[in-house]
């Protein structure tokens, strides 16, 4: 029979998560919303939803990150309830076209949110309404891939097919993740993934693709592929170096386009 979790549950996934993000990592802003904080909760079958803002660039410290996942999945172990966490840096938050949230989104969320942890850096976000789905895709791409890298530990404790899975689509989106930032600056729709990368190593210039080279080896080797991922070590520091270069290519990106292309935004 299904353990259904209790309001005790919820308020000591809280305390626990709160007491050791506020102990280890200070400077990190952890917010809530929606039913929980506005006491319209359901306990049992409502979310905690809510998210962790890095004091960094669009590179987040990775070694944080693991810590802060280790006691989320710690934390809900002891109590099983549904959360539902975004990972944010404050770079990605000021700039903005690769923040997934949208103007009226941001807005809301500054207006009802409580931080629990941290800095309240809510007034940051710079919600922006997206012109191009393709934009959207990219900033999407972007969170979820963070988000499976914060909820790993809990995964592999869970369910570790799954942890494997994850870590599948976190390494095939970055692999198709340069085609998007080109057809945002260039309108040219490309295809082959090696030619993706390549064109986005030439628009940018300063960046270290060479992941992607070893990453495009191994998808065209699904036995060697999946005996990687198999591993969950070895599929948690290819999660951990696949999400590093995205957040890199983004970053090269707006430092090299600091003004948003006729694609991007609605204006």
């Amino acid at each position: 029979m299904k353990v259904i979790p209790t309001k005790k549950n919820y308020d000591g996934f809280i305390e626990e998560f709160v007491s050791k993000l506020g102990k280890r990592h200070p400077d990190t802003c952890f917010y809530a919303y929606g039913s929980y904080i506005d006491g319209r909760c359901d306990y049992g079958r409502s979310d905690i939803d809510g998210g962790l803002i890095f004091n960094s660039g669009f590179v987040m410290p990775k070694e944080e990150v693991l810590d802060i996942a280790d006691f989320l999945a710690s934390a809900l172990g002891k109590n099983r309830v549904k959360t539902q966490f975004n990972l944010l840096d404050r770079g990605t938050c000021r700039e903005g076209r690769f923040l997934s949230y949208t103007s009226d989104y941001t807005a809301w969320i500054q207006k009802v949110g409580k931080v629990l942890s941290g800095p309240n850096y809510l007034g940051e976000m710079n919600g922006l309404d997206f012109k191009s789905g393709t934009l959207h895709n990219a900033a999407f791409n972007l969170r979820k891939a963070r988000n499976n890298l914060l909820y790993s530990f809990d995964t592999i404790n869970t369910n570790p097919d799954r942890f494997r899975e994850r870590t599948e689509k976190v390494l095939e989106t970055l692999a198709k993740f340069p085609k998007f930032l080109i057809w945002l600056r260039d309108g040219e729709v490309i295809v082959p993934r090696i030619k993706g990368r390549d064109a986005l190593k030439q628009m940018l210039g300063d960046i270290d693709l060479s992941f992607m080279e070893e990453l495009e080896v191994l998808l065209r080797r699904p036995d060697q592929f999946y005996s990687e991922i198999e591993d969950t070590d070895r599929a948690l520091r290819l999660i951990v170096k696949g999400v590093g270069v995205m957040e890199q290519i983004v970053q090269s990106y707006v430092s090299r386009f600091k003004e948003p292309s006729s694609r991007e935004l609605k204006r």
